[in-house]
């Protein structure tokens, strides 16, 4: 029906046989049509569109994501290229820098060097500081920021701590006396600079020199932190308070300089914490943890045996010096003893050789023999065991303490052939010793088999006999004050010390043929001169095979005249803008590069800096490990200071009775800032006595003194129950385990930083010695002292020390004419 409908309408169109109605019908039909087929038409384009865009859409996305990781991956590359380059670039800095540091040496002309001369020109002088002319501006006046620490009870500053705190000098020293409250001050320096002067609390370190010491201080500055409500983190004030070495290996770390090497100061035992896992905050002052590893010690041995076997003058040097430390120890020389006293001494010689004549095994003859003792002594004889004529030395058996305190032993007597009397064994051993320092032959007194081992195979070297497989290692000491050690941990704390200095081994070795032609070396030290020369050479050697540094290594290379190493680690040097030091006359050469460095290169970066050191001069004491106070008493000119140093006079803790006969020590001191120290307090009981027990002139009775001081201890307790007692003393501390109801036993040196309300002190700062090595090294340092008059200063600051750990009372118990006697008349 449809069909035939469209059919009839078409022969109508055709024959034009259309209405006006059905045309405006079809028309009508028509644009129904038209506006259908668009709409279709539309959607359809709409649609082909929209799946268009979304497809486009997809295919940016994942275009994007493509682009972002290949963007990602090429970075990474890129970062790891650019990590790459700077450690290459900055090993071949050091290879480069280090060739042309040997050109320069070789350049230089040896003959216009003079040992003789008052000051050796050897160590080049040190680049000069920039003068730092910036000056720091607080946005409050200084009332206002008295008015806040104040108000937060953060302290009640003296008008001299004020100048501290409130110091608007970029380069400032503080000479700050025993117990000034510097600790405090410098805190509410840190709090100041913070809150009014807009430093970022990340770009200030405070150097201590132990880490103890910056526990202590961290501690402190939280407390003060939270008490002035200031936003500061604790791992900022853990990075703030620091000691040097931690800083130098967190600067060697980030500038590529450590590398992979590791460092022999973090060697330890497999049953220790390697310290080089450790965060470099918590490394401490290498000088602070001197006692080695086994793993250390038996490195330094390897070390010593193979310079023993490859080198033939080292193994001959060895001998000497081996032959010699025995001899030494009959050399002593008592003063002014009589004639009947030598003979007296000697009388013993027949019956203690008699009782040591199979001591030891041996194949030599060992039956006693007599030999006359001096020509200038009559009827002088001693008794040897063996004499050994390669050597022309005389072997006299008698044996240490280990062997005495055997049960074989205990209840021996020996007879005095001058009076007949019995005599306790181990005084007669030290009476016969204590003479052969006058006997006109070379002795030595065999204390063990192991020694006497030695000394035989060093009698078949030189008869060539025999020749040695197994090094010979034996204890030497050069120095009361130093302990005994092996030969070589003696060359290896020798070499420390010269390092801590600024001289290394390339300067010595230049200078090595001028130095042996020095007059104030005697055959003895020559050798070991050379010899430490020999075993430093193989243990360079040692520590670039195995990839090993020490702290001198990377100290060498982060100095003064080498500041294009700091550029390397400029991200970690940014603390370092703003510097505070505290026991800065404890500071050394090698310190102070490292700081000047650091600040000359933030100065070239336009960058404003600044520096205060707080410290006092009449407290240092660790000289014998580098350590000079010279920096504090010529500050201006290390530093290129114009201002003159403030002062902080008052003393918080001791009476003014103590400090009084205190500050009398150090009068026969050579080197020292003038200052006068005021006790801020107001003690009325106190004292400071010198306690006489009639003592033997050269030595101290140390059962009298034990029996004194519990006396004493008693008496207080009973009067004062809770009262901080301390018993001080130079050396010998075992000696005191008698003493009872004491709060601690130290040495002097182990009291700095303490306090308590009465200390005993037992035993004088004397120096008698001559250290020539030493003194040698310090003149070429450019030390305004000897060796020698430092530590004899040193001493004297040491007694300073030690009378000012006591609040309230102190008793001293030296010899009869002891350095000190005048302070107390």
């Amino acid at each position: 029906m449809i069909d035939i409908e469209k059919y009839f309408n078409k022969i109508i169109r055709y024959f034009d046989l259309y209405t006006k109605k059905d045309i405006d019908k079809l028309d009508l039909e028509h644009q129904n049509e038209r506006q259908d087929l668009k709409l279709v038409c539309n959607n359809k384009i709409q649609e082909i569109k929209t799946s268009y865009n979304n497809q486009l859409k997809e295919i940016g996305i994942d275009y994007n994501n493509k682009l972002a990781k290949v963007e990602s991956v090429y970075k990474n590359k890129l970062d790891e290229t650019i990590i790459f380059y700077e450690n290459e670039l900055c090993i071949n800095n050091l290879e480069r820098i280090k060739f042309q540091e040997i050109i320069k040496e070789n350049e230089k002309a040896i003959n216009k060097f003079s040992l003789n001369m008052p000051i050796l020109q050897f160590i080049e002088s040190s680049p000069e500081i920039a003068k730092n002319l910036y000056t720091i501006e607080f946005f409050v006046d200084d009332e206002e920021i008295k008015e806040f620490i104040l108000s937060k009870k953060l302290g009640n500053p003296t008008p001299e701590q004020w100048e501290v705190i409130l110091c608007k000098n970029s380069t400032q020293l503080v000479a700050a006396a025993a117990g000034s409250g510097k600790s405090t001050t410098m805190l509410l320096r840190i709090l100041v600079l913070i809150k009014y002067a807009n430093v970022n609390s990340n770009e200030i370190v405070v150097f201590s020199f132990t880490k103890k010491s910056c526990e202590e201080l961290r501690g402190k500055l939280k407390e003060h932190v939270k008490k002035a409500e200031l936003k500061i983190d604790e791992l900022s004030i853990e990075r703030m308070i620091r000691t040097f070495h931690s800083k130098v290996y967190e600067v060697a770390k980030k500038s590529g300089i450590l590398g992979s090497y590791k460092l022999f100061e973090f060697i330890k035992d497999s049953d220790e914490e390697d310290t080089e896992d450790e965060s470099d905050i918590e490394v401490d002052n290498i000088f602070n943890n001197s006692k080695l590893s086994l793993v250390q010690k038996n490195i330094l041995k390897e070390v010593y045996t193979k310079a023993y076997h490859e080198d033939s003058n080292f193994k001959k040097l060895i001998h000497e010096i081996f032959l010699k430390s025995n001899l030494n120890k009959t050399s002593l020389k008592i003063e002014n003893p009589s004639m009947d006293y030598i003979q007296f001494c000697l009388s013993f010689s027949k019956a203690l050789s008699q009782t040591f004549e199979k001591i030891y095994q041996t194949t030599y003859d060992t039956s006693i023999k007599k030999k006359a003792f001096s020509k200038y002594i009559d009827n002088a004889f001693f008794y040897y065991h063996i004499y050994l004529k390669n050597l022309d030395i005389y072997l006299i058996f008698s044996p240490d303490k280990d062997i005495l305190n055997t049960s074989e032993f205990e209840d021996v007597k020996v007879e005095n052939s001058k009076n007949g009397k019995l005599y306790e064994l181990k005084y007669a051993i030290n009476s016969h010793k204590k003479v052969f320092g006058y006997c006109d032959l070379r002795a030595i007194f065999v204390e063990s088999q192991q020694q006497l081992n030695d000394i035989l195979l060093v009698d078949k070297i030189y008869d060539k006999k025999e020749d040695d497989d197994i090094p010979i290692l034996f204890d030497i000491k050069v120095s009361s004050l130093f302990r005994t050690s092996l030969i070589y941990e003696f060359f290896y704390t020798l070499i420390s010390f010269i390092e801590s200095t600024g001289i290394y081994f390339e300067q010595l070795e230049q200078l090595k043929d001028k130095i042996l032609e020095d007059n104030t070396l005697d055959k003895e030290h020559q050798n070991i001169f050379v010899a430490l020369m020999i075993y430093w050479k193989f243990m360079k050697q040692y520590f670039i095979e195995n990839k090993i540094y020490q702290f001198s290594n990377l100290l060498k290379y982060l100095s003064e005249n080498n500041i294009q190493y700091f550029e390397f680690a400029s991200a970690s040097l940014r603390s370092m803008k703003n510097i505070l030091i505290d026991e800065f006359q404890d500071i050394s050469p090698e310190i102070v590069s490292f700081i000047r460095g650091a600040q000359n290169y933030l100065y070239t970066q336009e960058q404003k800096i600044s520096l205060m050191c707080i410290g006092d001069d009449w407290q240092s004491i660790y000289g014998w490990r580098g350590s000079t106070p010279s920096y504090l008493i010529d500050f201006n000119k290390h530093f290129n200071c114009e201002h003159d140093e403030l002062v902080m006079s008052y003393n918080f803790r001791s009476s003014q009775d103590i400090l009084s006969k205190a500050e009398l020590i150090l009068n026969k001191t050579k080197m020292k800032l003038d200052k006068t120290v005021i006790a801020h307090n107001d003690y009325r009981d106190s004292e400071f006595i010198k306690v006489s027990l009639n003592n033997n002139p050269n030595n101290l009775d140390y059962k009298k003194i034990i029996e004194d001081i519990n006396k004493r201890i008693n008496e207080i307790r009973t009067e004062w129950s809770d009262a901080i007692i301390y018993i001080l003393c130079r050396q010998n501390q075992k000696k005191l385990n008698g003493i009872k109801g004491a709060d601690k036993i130290m040495t002097y040196h182990s009291s700095k930083g303490l306090e308590a309300d009465i200390c005993f002190l037992v035993g004088d700062c004397d120096y008698k010695e001559k250290d020539i090595i030493r003194n040698l090294i310090y003149r070429l340092a450019k030390y305004e002292q000897t060796y020698d008059e430092s530590q004899r200063d040193e001493s004297l600051r040491l007694a300073y020390v030690a009378a000012t750990r006591a609040k309230r009372k102190a008793y001293w118990y030296g010899l009869e004419q002891s350095e000190f006697s005048h302070i107390f008349q």
